[in-house]
């Protein structure tokens, strides 16, 4: 488990829900009146306005001397409640309550000496005055005068030194010093590592309403650290975290109602929690809620209102946001695309050293955008995004390595082992990609349908398209895991909807066959679309037969033919075989005897019985000129297809 102490500031006004505990070191004082007493009270703790009249009462009670009053002056400047805020103003009242002994001006000043508000930041200064406070017994000065020590701030980190302050100030049950003890045992820090320790401090701070202590012991159940694993019981501190506004309890709220861990799933729920953590000032947040609008996650879809919340993000240099800025720019989401602008995005993001956009930067780059000097830095920038472990660049090598591209070498098992790697970055395509290596046999311990279906469902739950076709292969053979075609048509029909083309094509032949599930004409020319749409050669095919003899669609051949044509060009010898009948026989286009027979002459190379008879037919019915002619067409029609063959892209 592993938690910051942060910058938890104790400046009366802001004092982050701690502020009940400063009124116990504050010495009993009575000013010249009850009244003057209260509203100087009012002053140090909470954020009021005050009116002339109370302030002149102030003043005047500062200045004859009275402590209470000298440190509300203090605290009036240094918020500019009232007068112009003046931090230089400040300490001077504080050090004139100091003086007198005043707990809070003593704190306050270490405060200003911390931060450096209105002088230079002096972390010596700052310890000097923490120490008195601590010394006096002032718990919120002696848990900074911890955090000096534990950061290493002014003086060298001493764990033990920093606990022992930690320990004093928790003695009067200050509850972010009760915290930091539990972060100490959580992590070994100058103590021997104890995460049942560790959770009876954060406990303790809890029963005060922390809620950085929520969130610690929402960690522990969440991950078993000290006591056994509960989702339930790590929702219900989360949230308790998130309900007194800690920032990391609201965004790990809303990650457990999207994924429906600890808690019914519940997209309006995750929506309302990324959005209170995004107002909180969360920049994370931010990026996800950016990220709902673009996907239209639980509310409407809205890329204008995404991208301005990614530049809202982008503007304060937070690399993730300059990042999908320029994914924006790159797939005009909101903005008209603009490679050139989504690469000053990457840049800028890159420049922040952010793994996504350097691996941007190399894919740029090597397309030719960008200066001569760029373009040549291409290799240093995929460097720099697997030195960062970045799990997309890490498979690209593998593929590159898998297939022999790129000058990359020819080498199957040194491309698992990127996979691998990938896989270990919890990288959804690295799973899929290391489940084909176990499928093909390409790991050191050799093939496991087994393993490679383990890897293939970890892809498929997190909706990949490929894995998701794998597994149901995997459930219809048998492979791996026990056969239930049930389950393989479930998930093939969780990937179709996803809109993974293969799947479409596939659970599109699964209703015309009847194969599974009901024979539906209607739902199989459905799926047909889809992956015609995409371009799916045997999805154009079918498709084509649907539209030729009005299956499952109205009739229309003029639609048969340009899909016949279509996934003929693309190589299917059914649909080279289907067109050369449609040119034969004047189906949705002009009767051609010589394409006719070109197309047939090309779809009989390798082809079967029934389509070297309909080729040797329409040959007799040629004159010699058109068998000519039809023969020379073949050979174009072939060397384009060789051509095209040898041309994919990778």
């Amino acid at each position: 488990m592993s938690f910051s102490l942060g910058r938890l500031f104790f400046i009366a006004i802001t004092s982050m829900g701690v502020s009940s505990h400063a009124s116990a070191f504050m010495p009993e004082q009575v000013l010249d009146n009850e009244l003057v007493y209260k509203t100087a009270m009012r002053v140090a703790y909470t954020q009021q306005s005050i009116t002339p009249d109370e302030y002149e009462n102030i003043e005047k009670a500062a200045r004859r001397g009275n402590a209470q009053a000298e440190y509300s002056m203090g605290v009036l400047y240094l918020t500019g409640n009232f007068v112009e805020q003046d931090s230089k103003m400040a300490l001077s009242w504080f050090r004139r309550a100091a003086e007198q002994g005043n707990f809070n001006a003593i704190y306050n000043i270490g405060q200003i000496y911390y931060q450096g508000m209105g002088t230079n930041k002096n972390y010596k200064t700052a310890i000097e005055w923490f120490t008195k406070g601590a010394q006096k017994g002032h718990a919120p000065s002696a848990y900074h005068l911890g955090i000096f020590y534990n950061q290493g701030l002014g003086v060298d980190v001493n764990y033990k030194m920093a606990n022992k302050w930690f320990f004093r100030a928790a003695e009067q049950r200050y509850a972010p010093a009760e915290y930091a003890i539990g972060l100490a045992y959580s992590q070994g820090l100058g103590v021997n590592q104890n995460n049942r320790t560790a959770m009876e401090w954060f406990e303790k701070s809890s029963k005060q309403k922390y809620p950085p202590a929520f969130y610690a012991i929402g960690q522990a159940y969440e991950k078993g650290l000290g006591v056994d694993s509960d989702n339930k019981e790590a929702f219900d501190n989360y949230l308790r975290a998130a309900e007194l506004d800690n920032i990391q309890g609201q965004n790990k709220v809303a990650k457990m109602y999207l994924e429906g861990i600890g808690v019914s799933k519940s997209e309006k729920e995750s929506v309302k929690w990324t959005r209170k953590a995004s107002q909180n000032g969360s920049f994370e947040a931010k990026v996800e809620l950016a990220k709902i609008y673009r996907e239209g996650r639980g509310i409407k879809k809205n890329y204008s209102r995404s991208l301005e919340l990614y530049q809202q993000a982008a503007n304060k240099n937070y690399p993730p946001a300059m990042y999908e800025v320029g994914i924006a720019y790159e797939q005009g989401l909101g903005v008209d695309a603009s490679k050139l602008d989504a690469l000053e995005w990457f840049k800028k993001a890159a420049a922040k050293s952010y793994p996504p956009a350097e691996f941007k930067l190399f894919l740029y780059y090597s397309d030719g955008y960008g200066s001569l000097n760029e373009q040549a830095s291409a290799g240093t920038w995929l460097d720099l995004a697997i030195k960062h472990h970045q799990p997309a660049a890490i498979v690209y090598v593998g593929l590159a390595h898998a297939k022999g591209l790129y000058g990359y070498e020819l080498n199957p098992k040194l491309a698992c082992h990127w996979f691998e790697r990938s896989a270990k970055q919890n990288f959804t395509e690295g799973f899929y990609h290391l489940g084909t290596c176990y499928r093909d046999g390409l790991m050191e311990d050799g093939q496991s349908y087994v393993k490679a279906f383990e890897w293939f469902i970890k892809a498929a739950d997190r909706d990949y398209g490929p894995a998701q076709n794998e597994v149901a292969r995997f459930y219809s053979e048998g492979l791996g895991t026990d056969f239930n075609d049930k389950e393989a048509i479930k998930w093939l029909t969780r990937a179709a909807n996803k809109g993974f083309t293969e799947s479409q094509y596939l659970l599109g032949m699964r209703y015309r066959n009847g194969e599974g599930i009901t024979k539906d004409e209607s739902k199989a020319a459905e799926y047909f679309k889809l992956a015609a749409e995409k371009e799916h050669i045997g999805a154009r095919y079918e498709l084509g037969l649907s539209y030729l003899n009005g299956i499952g669609v109205s009739q229309d051949l003029k639609e048969a033919f340009k899909l016949f044509e279509a996934a003929a060009y693309q190589g299917d010898s059914g649909a080279q075989y289907q067109l050369g009948l449609c040119y034969r026989d004047g189906i949705g286009v002009k009767a051609d005897p010589v394409k006719a027979y070109a197309w047939l002459k090309v779809a009989s190379v390798g082809g079967g019985f029934k389509i070297q008879k309909e080729r040797d037919k329409m040959l007799e019915s040629l004159t010699s000129p058109q068998a000519t002619a039809g023969s020379r067409l073949a050979d174009t029609i072939t060397q384009k297809l060789l051509s095209d063959e040898f041309n994919l892209e990778f």
